[in-house]
């Protein structure tokens, strides 16, 4: 159980990880090390979760990213989202649900 918690910190700096580079790409160079920094945790948690759990356990996890980095395009950086995307988000929320779920 702690390897899903471990999992989820590591999405959440991938998704904090993706925005501070993309900024940092654009704007300032101190959002980039940031975002290299935030990378870097999520690499450590990740390895640290794939040590407890099995991979095909915590790769639905690591799906969750897509979701996760369109929700904080659209909120944080208001770019415009297709609904031809929304729909992949849905469905792969929808895949993450079911894997889990077995």
């Amino acid at each position: 159980m702690f390897a899903y918690w471990i999992g989820g910190v590591a999405v959440f700096c991938q998704t904090l990880g993706n925005l501070f580079l993309f900024q940092g790409l654009r704007k300032n160079r101190v959002y980039l090390l940031v975002g290299v920094l935030f990378l870097a945790a999520h690499f450590f948690c990740w390895c640290n979760a794939m040590r407890m759990a099995s991979l095909s356990r915590l790769v639905p996890l690591a799906a969750l990213g897509y979701p996760f980095s369109t929700l904080t395009a659209k909120l944080i950086l208001k770019e415009r989202i297709s609904r031809k995307r929304w729909l992949g988000v849905a469905l792969v929320t929808l895949g993450i649900w079911l894997s889990i779920r077995t």
